[in-house]
């Protein structure tokens, strides 16, 4: 998880959450899946074992004030966490 603040009030003002899994055939840590928040959502980006995405991001949480910001980080963690096993096995079968 890495998030930004605002540093006058310490608001959340953006964050990346990814999950990551190590690949002792290329030897480093590679991405699997990581949750976003751009034009307006959050939403989540899934790879495959050959670095590739493929299939467009899919939205999980509308973002349209800080509120919603704050739900959204706490849902992405979740998610990551909730569906970690899924997102390997497809991160490998792909």
């Amino acid at each position: 998880m890495r998030d930004w603040r605002d540093e006058s009030n310490g608001a959340l003002s953006d964050f990346i959450a990814t999950q990551e899994t190590y690949d002792s055939i290329w030897g480093g840590w590679r991405e699997v899946a990581r949750i976003d928040v751009r034009h307006g959502d959050a939403h989540i980006h899934r790879y495959n074992s050959r670095g590739n995405e493929p299939d467009a991001p899919r939205s999980l949480y509308p973002c349209a004030s800080r509120e919603d910001l704050e739900e959204a980080n706490k849902i992405a963690e979740s998610y990551l966490r909730d569906h970690w096993e899924e997102n390997l096995r497809r991160w490998r079968v792909q």
